[in-house]
């Protein structure tokens, strides 16, 4: 009888599976759009890039005590587990220490991170010196070109309207000594919203004062005419919690349409740290908020972004061994180390897809936290017919003729987010979520996400 039973249940087990199998259909190919990327040559195509501005730094002294050297292969490791894969000598000029550049290079290059040199003999452009000629150009980086963490130089952080000329000079140098086809680059980073106008135009003097931003990076393409990445940066976490700068998005989308316009990526800060210059209105982000700005930057087109700070920087004498960078001033993790570890693990986990999708627009379900421009806003997408649930972001890329969608919680505090993606059949999916991927199939999925919490979502 019990034989009889077991048969009997398998047979209709059998019944059920096979009479029930869900019909699947392949997604829509259609022409494949392809949108820029950076990338590091030693690295690969697939691996975006993902910074930290102030790397290990060397010793200094800070309120009677010594900090001591964290150029070491420790610190390195340290920095690549946390998923970083390059940084900037802003501290470190081997104009004045040789060593210490060398030291970063051969320690970053032992743990996959590349590093940017910053050499004042060759120019220096915080303090208006322009660049040497080229042949003593080409005889100066010899010394540490070969390395292979040598990710290129740094130029300018924040140049002011009335640098750029100055930006260029350094810029047409650069384009003769190194090739447009290798990585190596000079590194540049914008302003932005955030920033005083008299920045934009004149600096602080305030000589110039009727620059918009527009003109600003009008300016700015016209004169790093052949850079390889754009950079800028916009800190939103300032005041009381829940809260952004009303122009985060505008910000960003304006970023797009100029990348667009000269085909170049471009590369979003994220803030890492509380009372920034000293300045107790910017908040320390939490975890949810950190990954909020990453995961809409992402969502948004970025290629790559970066850290502010890795490190505490030395002359922030009043941030605490807590509130700023992914490391204190003594090399130990705060945690946001950890909130950046989990973000960046994620990323990795799908950026050889990311960096082959173009972003043709978003779906906003719901309120956000700032307003969004209507101009990247879609309705549907392809095969996606419609978003619902709590707020969310979905940016739209086209990933090699298909669809793939970029999912994020646009909420900084509201935890076990459901967003429900409508389609128009049934179809399968690869579902990419805390680093991990998994296969599913149906019309309609549903996704759960933390606060700031972004997915990857692929027709197949």
């Amino acid at each position: 009888m019990k034989k009889i039973i077991t048969i009997s249940l398998i047979f209709l087990l059998t019944f059920f599976f096979t009479g029930c199998t869900m019909e699947v259909n392949d997604a829509e190919i259609r022409e494949i759009k392809k949108s820029p990327t950076y990338y590091f040559d030693i690295l690969g195509e697939n691996e975006m890039p993902i910074g930290g501005y102030i790397g290990p730094t060397a010793s200094f002294g800070h309120d009677g005590n010594y900090c001591e050297t964290q150029i070491t292969d420790f610190h390195y490791k340290q920095m690549s587990e946390a998923g970083l894969n390059f940084t900037m000598g802003m501290k470190e000029d081997f104009n004045i220490n040789r060593q210490n550049i060398i030291d970063s290079l051969v320690h970053a290059g032992n743990n996959g991170v590349m590093y940017f040199v910053k050499d004042s003999y060759l120019f220096d452009l915080y303090n208006g010196k322009s660049p040497i000629s080229k042949e003593d150009f080409e005889q100066r980086i010899e010394a540490y070109n070969n390395y292979n963490a040598f990710a290129g130089l740094v130029g300018r952080d924040e140049p002011f309207g009335n640098d750029l000329a100055l930006c260029k000079e350094v810029q047409d140098v650069f384009k003769e000594v190194f090739s447009a086809e290798e990585s190596t680059a000079l590194y540049f980073n914008s302003l932005s919203y955030q920033c005083p106008k008299v920045w934009l135009g004149g600096g602080t003097d305030g000589s110039i004062s009727d620059w918009t931003l527009e003109k600003y990076l009008d300016e700015y393409f016209k004169n790093i005419n052949g850079m390889k990445f754009y950079s800028y940066d916009l800190y939103p976490f300032v005041g009381k919690e829940d809260s952004i700068k009303p122009d985060y998005f505008k910000n960003l989308v304006l970023v797009r349409e100029y990348a667009s316009k000269y085909n170049v990526p471009f590369f979003t800060f994220i803030q890492a740290g509380g009372n920034l210059d000293n300045d107790s209105n910017w908040r320390t982000p939490t975890e949810g908020e950190m990954l909020w700005q990453i995961n809409t930057s992402i969502a948004f087109g970025a290629k790559g972004y970066q850290f502010f700070t890795y490190n505490t920087p030395p002359e922030f004498p009043f941030s605490t061994l807590e509130n700023m960078g992914l490391v204190n001033r003594y090399g130990k993790k705060t945690p946001m180390y950890y909130y950046a570890q989990k973000a960046n693990n994620q990323i990795k986990a799908c950026d050889d897809k990311l960096m082959q999708s173009a972003l043709e627009g978003v779906i906003v379900t719901d309120k956000s936290p700032a307003s969004i421009p209507e101009n990247i806003i879609l309705n549907n997408y392809y095969e996606l017919q419609g978003v619902s649930g709590d707020a969310n972001i979905v940016g739209c890329f086209n990933y090699l003729g298909k669809t793939a969608l970029y999912v994020v919680n646009n909420s900084l505090t509201k935890d076990k987010a459901k967003i429900s993606l409508n389609f128009d059949s049934n179809y399968s999916y690869e579902v990419i979520q805390r680093a991990t991927s998994r296969n599913i199939s149906g019309k309609n999925i549903t996704l759960t996400l933390a606060p700031g919490e972004g997915a990857m979502v692929i027709l197949k």
